[in-house]
């Protein structure tokens, strides 16, 4: 995989995570309602959870190009 590939591909992921974000940010709330501070809670993991992936493919697509 040629370097270019691999900035694309980076660029691509940086940029779906910045699509994300304001949803992301939205989701969230301060309301102290217990079921809605456990939906809430559970959007953070799964956003938590997308992150890593978008890093993990990052990684994997940078050692590609290395490799």
């Amino acid at each position: 995989m040629s370097s270019k590939s691999t900035k694309r591909a980076i660029a691509v992921i940086g940029t779906l995570s910045l699509a994300a974000a304001p949803a992301l940010f939205l989701a969230g709330c301060d309301d102290n309602d217990e079921p809605m501070e456990e939906v809430g809670e559970s959007i953070d993991d799964a956003a938590d959870e997308v992150g890593d992936s978008f890093e993990d493919a990052a990684d994997e697509v940078e050692d590609a190009a290395d490799g």
